[in-house]
């Protein structure tokens, strides 16, 4: 990579973090989205270095301040979301390929419709949900995060659904997603799917990765709720076009 690549690439990590920890989520979509247009780096790789800045975002928020869960959820949510990671692996291994685009197309137009309802609900629920619906989205969340890598949008959809406060929601999407990319390097790791770029890439950016977070960790997000609910439904959006277009291109 040269210089100017190097550039791109910390600045692509910049961004992916700074709205990562203003949503909880997106880290993921955003890296490898542009990075994919300034072509700095294969995507593969890319793929790899995203879970271990997952994580590293993750410690750079919670180092400076202790998160507050809301009682009965965590539980439920990490531990079905663990098992759908398990189960989406096993699925994608089992599948043929003439079947996993279409599995995209819809998945791409379920999260459309998804994120049409966070924009016409601006006030979310009365009432928290029960335990057993938040292990019902995790373990959606994590079967397609083990299909198609992309765990996030049935979890943060459920979640800014739910009467919470911004940072609440925040940290539990950042907790969840964290201990996913921990499975996903332990499993990715056990193949040999790991090499030396990965983490060299990975050491480039966390001082970035890690300033961000923690400076961002003493803060509430600048954003009021009825905003960032729209930010998250475009983000939505934007997760949906990406393996849409992914899709088309494979069928």
């Amino acid at each position: 990579m040269s210089l100017s690549e190097h550039l791109l690439y910390l600045g692509s990590v910049a961004l992916a973090c700074y709205v990562q920890n203003l949503s909880g989520f997106a880290f993921g979509l955003l890296l490898l989205g542009l990075t994919a247009l300034t072509q700095v780096a294969p995507l593969p790789l890319l793929t790899h270095v995203v879970s271990v800045l997952v994580l590293v975002n993750a410690a750079g928020l919670f180092v400076r301040r202790r998160p507050v869960f809301v009682p009965g959820v965590m539980a439920p949510t990490l531990a079905a979301s663990l098992l759908g990671v398990g189960l989406g692996v096993l699925l994608l291994q089992a599948l043929s390929g003439a079947w996993l685009p279409l599995l995209q197309l819809l998945l791409a137009l379920t999260i459309v419709a998804a994120a049409a309802d966070l924009l016409a609900r601006p006030q979310p629920r009365a009432a928290l949900a029960p335990p057993r619906q938040f292990a019902a989205f995790g373990l959606l969340s994590g079967l397609l995060g083990g299909l198609f890598s992309t765990a996030g949008p049935p979890l943060v959809y459920h979640f800014y659904r739910q009467p919470l406060a911004a940072e609440r929601i925040r940290d539990a999407l950042v907790c969840v997603f964290a201990v996913n990319a921990l499975l996903r390097l332990a499993l990715m790791g056990g193949s040999g799917a790991l090499d030396m770029r990965v983490l060299w890439l990975s050491l480039e950016a966390l001082p970035l990765v890690w300033g961000l977070s923690w400076l961002m960790a003493g803060r509430p997000p600048p954003l009021r709720p009825e905003r960032l609910r729209r930010l998250v439904a475009l983000l939505l959006v934007g997760v949906a076009f990406s393996l849409a277009a992914t899709a088309l291109r494979r069928l």
